[in-house]
């Protein structure tokens, strides 16, 4: 559980640079297109980027070398003597357990919300008369609510608005509907959902909201003056907004930013180099918080083939190439490597090593098995 947390914390850390970007450079800007598929492109690489690990090579002096059994036996108590102390002296962490709980409430509080808000709107498209028409389904409703559309359904009370405004009000949903605005929505949404205890995410799905309102006000106003479209918004703007959160609602708490930014002049195409502003902060947070340092001993540049540097990140394939090695270089000797298992992060934290050189054992019954899944120590195993 603390390596999904470590997730989460790295995921908030990418969106809030895509966030910063976006908030501080872009949002004054009308590539609203454009700053739509940042938006997306930011919150889909805040939940893979955390994945992406790079790995840093640290040479060492060599640190524990073990030449007999008697000397592995020795260092294996001492080991465990140390983690022993180690444990004793360590409290028990009880907030990692009240975090989990913590996280757990508000994630099973937040997703059950989204499911009463789904069930929600499919009751009102079952007891709304529902008329398709070019690929859109009209959904006339008598609730008192602000129109709004779901992918291609446009809900909206006739009796609310007169024909001049339902008109303008079904093509700015249109615009929506055509440009598939949902799809970013509902992401969002889950956003929110998975990462709730980030004030960024809700800050971030915000803005998703507010920049995709943008696009369909610059679409919708071709088809009107400005000006009209202006005084509508200003008409209307008390309505209620009983489905916003998971729909494209054409009246919100947005109208005054709207507003403004149908006025805004064209941004000149040149200002787009704002966006390669975010490539430098993801390298820097990467190399600060994706970096894996493995630490190899100076020998290994050299390495002689009968030595083997064992540690908590060696892969298997390693292991079995040094298995192979000493079986078909060596004769008489033999290894065997067993119970290996690796925790949440990929390092070993146990396994079991036997071997023999002839009728003499080499290693016998070495063993390793931290508790808690802590990584085992480095071991430098050499043939004599």
């Amino acid at each position: 559980m603390e390596s999904f947390f470590i997730y989460l914390l790295k995921s908030c850390g990418f969106l809030l640079i895509f966030y910063l970007v976006y908030l501080l450079f872009l949002k004054k800007e009308t590539f609203f297109s454009s700053n739509r598929f940042f938006l997306i492109f930011g919150l889909l690489t805040s939940f893979i980027l955390p994945f992406v690990v790079f790995t840093k090579v640290v040479w060492v002096s060599p640190v524990t070398e073990v030449t007999s059994a008697i000397d592995t036996v020795n260092d294996l108590r001492v080991f465990k003597a140390a983690n022993t102390i180690k444990e004793a002296s360590s409290p028990i962490i009880e907030w990692q357990t009240l975090l989990v709980v913590i996280y757990s409430i508000g994630l099973i509080f937040f997703s059950g919300r989204f499911m009463l808000q789904l069930i929600s709107l499919l009751l009102l498209f079952k007891r709304s008369s529902i008329i398709k028409r070019n690929g859109f389904y009209f959904v006339e409703t008598t609730d008192n609510t602000s129109p709004f559309s779901f992918f291609n359904y446009i809900v909206y009370n006739p009796h609310l608005h007169s024909p001049e405004e339902l008109r303008i009000i079904i093509e700015h949903e249109k615009a929506h509907s055509r440009q598939w605005h949902s799809i970013d929505i509902l992401t969002a949404h889950l956003l929110t959902i998975l990462l709730w205890i980030n004030p960024v995410a809700w800050f971030y799905k915000k803005g998703i909201a507010q920049n995709l309102e943008y696009i369909a006000d610059n679409s919708t106003s071709a088809t009107t003056t400005v000006k009209n479209y202006q005084y509508m918004l200003l008409k209307v703007a008390t309505e209620t907004h009983q489905y916003s959160s998971i729909t494209n609602n054409f009246f919100n708490s947005l109208i005054k930013k709207r507003i403004v930014m149908l006025n805004q002049h064209q941004s000149q195409k040149y200002r787009a180099w704002k966006y390669a502003l975010v490539l430098p902060l993801l390298a820097a947070f990467m190399m600060s918080f994706n970096l894996r340092t493995v630490y190899k001993t100076l020998e290994d540049k050299t390495q002689d083939p009968k030595e083997f540097i064992l540690d908590s990140n060696t892969p298997n394939s390693d292991i079995e190439a040094m298995i192979n090695y000493y079986k078909e270089e060596i004769p008489d000797f033999e290894m065997k490597i067993s119970n290996l298992a690796r925790n949440d992060q990929g390092e070993i934290y146990k396994l079991s090593i036997e071997s023999k050189y002839g009728s003499k054992p080499f290693y016998k019954n070495l063993g390793f098995n931290n508790e808690e899944s802590k990584p085992i120590g480095k071991l430098l195993i050499r043939f004599n």
